[in-house]
């Protein structure tokens, strides 16, 4: 007989509940209860003994081969479950899950190393979706934020400048550096939409402030965060499209990681992409 654990994994695309937290531009999803506690805590002590795990750093991310997916039960069966939710099963033209390890913040910081934006597809055609999975409680920030969904009380939007930064091919942006077009380079090196991604900087910052403080012109709209007023909780999870229900690229998925100001944050991150299958002639690999 099944033991509930076991069950949780095999019927879970029958036990997981979600809701929207944005419909569209960009499509994300929350899911409250997509890995049990057991699993939380196994992911986590599963990336402290990996030997690239790095103790003591100011972040540290560990990427699981797909060796560990084929002789863990449990991150085959996460694996699987992501599939459900994305609808792209689990296949080896994509990158393995990873866990990120941050240490506890003390404040929003404001030095800009502590906070950067970034857009998961750019450089990645073939990148479909985001999720992430928070394995750490954490009472006070911690969340995620996607600005360019925002409309602030005097009904601005930093929309514009969204798409413009998709179009220049800018994957990250920390208000202290870049990466264009693959290629790293300082805001000292003045780039072509340096004020347009600052602007989408500055509102996911005023947006991760506003979840510790009162919520003002944040309240109630699709970019706030998925932690909310109250917090993450270990298990839940946000599942972020990078493509409109069409196909075509979705240049608002631009997205933020709040800091925890409470307790180390833990995360499980798997970025979803189409199987080779389904990718354009010249970019399959040639048969021999």
């Amino acid at each position: 007989m099944k033991t509930p654990e076991k069950l949780h994994h095999s019927f879970v695309h029958t036990t997981l509940s979600t809701r929207p937290l944005s419909w569209a531009a960009p499509r994300v999803y929350f899911y409250p209860n997509f890995l049990s506690p057991s699993e939380c805590t196994h992911l986590i002590d599963y990336a402290r003994t990996h030997p690239k795990f790095k103790d003591g750093a100011a972040d540290s991310s560990v990427y699981f081969g797909w060796h560990d997916h084929y002789k863990d039960k449990i991150l085959a069966s996460i694996e699987t479950r992501i599939g459900v939710v994305t609808g792209i099963p689990p296949h080896g033209d994509e990158e393995p899950i990873n866990v990120h390890h941050v240490p506890v913040k003390g404040s929003i910081p404001d030095d800009p190393r502590h906070l950067n934006i970034h857009h998961d597809k750019v450089q990645k055609e073939y990148s479909a979706a985001t999720v992430l999975v928070y394995l750490t409680n954490s009472t006070v920030g911690g969340g995620t934020i996607w600005p360019c969904s925002a409309k602030l009380a005097d009904g601005s939007t930093v929309r514009q400048e969204c798409k413009e930064g998709f179009e220049a091919n800018v994957r990250w942006f920390d208000g202290e550096k870049s990466t264009i077009k693959g290629v790293p380079k300082r805001v000292s090196v003045e780039t072509e939409v340096h004020e347009e991604m600052s602007a989408v900087r500055q509102l996911a910052i005023d947006g991760c402030a506003a979840t510790t403080e009162e919520m003002g012109a944040w309240r109630n709209t699709p970019a706030r965060t998925s932690g909310g007023d109250s917090g993450v909780t270990a298990g839940s999870a946000v599942v972020f499209f990078h493509n409109h229900p069409d196909g075509s690229p979705d240049p608002f998925a631009w997205h933020a990681g709040c800091p925890a100001l409470s307790e180390d944050k833990w995360t499980m991150q798997k970025f979803k992409e189409l199987p080779m299958a389904f990718r354009k002639k010249e970019d399959q690999p040639r048969r021999r």
